[in-house]
């Protein structure tokens, strides 16, 4: 059994980046399965907790993508705002220096 005293000495920090790596294993999860809805709420928890959570970013894009095709409405839309999350990231500097819009989106967003 973990003590108290261990468990009470994680900082905030520690304790945020756990629960965002549960919440994008538990996004992978739903997504394998086929639960595109919630593995989107999921992969949405996981960056409101770290942002800079790249992998979470990509996976919640893809299935955003995914399911645009499959519907065959929405891709343009899906894309679009893939594009503004990139430029968003860039703009706080979430991203490596000197990454262009361009890069992001084929690196995170395909």
């Amino acid at each position: 059994m973990v003590s108290f005293v261990k468990c009470s000495s994680l900082r905030k920090s520690e304790l945020k980046s756990d629960v965002a790596e549960y919440y994008l294993w538990l996004g992978n999860s739903c997504a394998h399965k086929g639960l595109h809805y919630e593995a989107i709420d999921s992969y949405r928890k996981a960056l409101e907790l770290k942002p800079n959570n790249f992998v979470a970013f990509h996976n919640l894009y893809r299935i955003k993508i995914e399911m645009a095709q499959e519907s065959g409405t929405g891709l343009k839309e899906a894309q679009e705002a893939c594009e503004e999350d990139c430029k968003k990231m860039i703009e706080k500097g979430e991203l490596r220096q000197g990454m262009t819009v361009e890069e992001c989106v084929k690196m995170l967003c395909k």
